[in-house]
């Protein structure tokens, strides 16, 4: 699914979001960095809001695939980085994306 073009509107959001996130990175307290999350969510979500797309639903595709990561035995595994190792079969199963453009297919029939 192609990208929309971004809207003026929605630059100067992403630039508020990445304010927040050095925000975050330069606190000091942990209500700073609490304040500082906060206000990124707010801005995330408000930019979904902005673009015409309930978040939602997209939220829990990806809570999902992330929920997918962790192996049989319940834990997840981690690579040299920290990052962690998706399980075999996890792309077939968990990929989001493909959920992604149903639900994004579905919003938009759901406005006409």
């Amino acid at each position: 699914m192609k990208a929309k073009q971004i809207s003026s509107d929605v630059v100067k959001r992403s630039s508020w979001m990445l304010e927040e996130l050095i925000e975050f990175m330069e606190a000091e307290t942990l209500e700073d960095q609490v304040d500082a999350l906060t206000d990124l969510i707010y801005f995330a979500i408000g930019t979904f809001t902005l673009m015409g797309v309930k978040p939602e639903p997209f939220f829990n595709i990806v809570h999902a695939a992330n929920m997918g990561k962790l192996h049989e035995d319940g834990k997840p595994r981690f690579n040299e980085q920290g990052k962690i190792v998706k399980p075999e079969g996890w792309a077939e199963k968990y990929a989001p994306e493909p959920k992604i453009v149903q639900e994004l297919m579905r919003q938009s029939d759901e406005l006409n």
